[in-house]
């Protein structure tokens, strides 16, 4: 078990980052490592399909990869699941389409998840490396081909360079990527909206 929630530490605490996601389950069943996360609280948008499915699938394959299984299942329990309807991309997520046509997309073209192949010590490495300011130094191939280019092409879109992120995404990152179409329709998204504003 995995327990992010620090109870002398977050209890009645008012600042704005306490920790939604509580606690996290594994379990080790006919050879694949299986995941439940817990949420007291789950923002759809920002939350359970934004950054969560992304944080913690990625934790479950680097496990899944340092133990030596298969990946199994990830499922997540919200006590409070929710959207707001005051962000820009409510509309879009939930009432333009469904997340079963969102999810299958990925299926329909052909995408790949790009595997994690490296022990846990060099992701860990490669972690450091980037919070350190030194990505070049990277040595595993999810870092070298998929987290740096994602670095430098998240860099110019912060600068306000759309259009050079989407080629960055495009042009640095391996073909029919996962991360890499997640980034470019993340990018056309936020273009989109922009346009209809």
């Amino acid at each position: 078990m995995l327990a992010m929630w620090d109870a002398p530490y977050d209890l009645n605490e008012t600042y704005k980052d306490i920790p939604c996601n509580t606690h996290v389950y594994f379990d080790l069943r006919r050879g694949k490592l299986n995941m439940t996360v817990c949420c007291r609280s789950n923002d759809i948008i920002w939350g359970a399909y934004g950054s969560n499915v992304v944080h913690f699938s990625l934790l479950q394959e680097v496990l899944a990869s340092e133990l030596g299984v298969q990946m199994g299942v990830y499922r997540q329990f919200s006590n409070n699941y929710h959207a707001y309807k005051d962000n820009p991309f409510f509309k879009a997520v939930c009432e333009d389409r469904s997340l079963a046509s969102f999810t299958s997309r990925y299926e329909t073209h052909g995408v790949l998840p790009y595997p994690i192949e490296s022990s846990l010590r060099e992701i860990v490495a490669d972690c450091t490396n980037v919070v350190h300011g030194t990505p070049q130094d990277a040595t595993t191939p999810f870092f070298i081909n998929v987290v740096i280019p994602l670095l430098h092409a998240h860099r110019a879109y912060k600068e306000g360079d759309k259009c050079r992120a989407i080629a960055l995404a495009a042009g640095l990152m391996p073909d029919r990527n996962d991360w890499r179409m997640a980034f470019t329709e993340w990018v056309q998204r936020r273009m989109e909206r922009e346009n209809v504003g």
